[in-house]
């Protein structure tokens, strides 16, 4: 049983680290919507031909916060209970 534990610890530990990441990227794109305005950005979004418009970026920052909440809460409980 254990071995699960440890494999779950890491899994989670994984998504943890992509999820920042992934917010890393969001808060800087933010951030040069804010320092370029929002014809610019998109200008440099399609060029760049990523298909996120600014609603899916909102929708996308939540979704990663949620992940990473519940993963803290389940890495919690895991090692708790070790």
């Amino acid at each position: 049983m254990p071995k699960m534990k440890d494999f779950l610890r890491v899994f989670f530990s994984i998504i943890n680290f992509i999820s920042w990441g992934l917010l890393v990227i969001i808060g800087a794109a933010g951030i040069v919507y804010e320092i370029f305005g929002p014809v610019r950005y998109d200008k440099m979004i399609h060029a760049l031909k990523i298909p996120l418009s600014l609603g899916r970026t909102y929708a996308l920052t939540a979704i990663c916060v949620l992940v990473l909440i519940l993963c803290h809460f389940v890495r919690k409980k895991l090692t708790k209970n070790m």
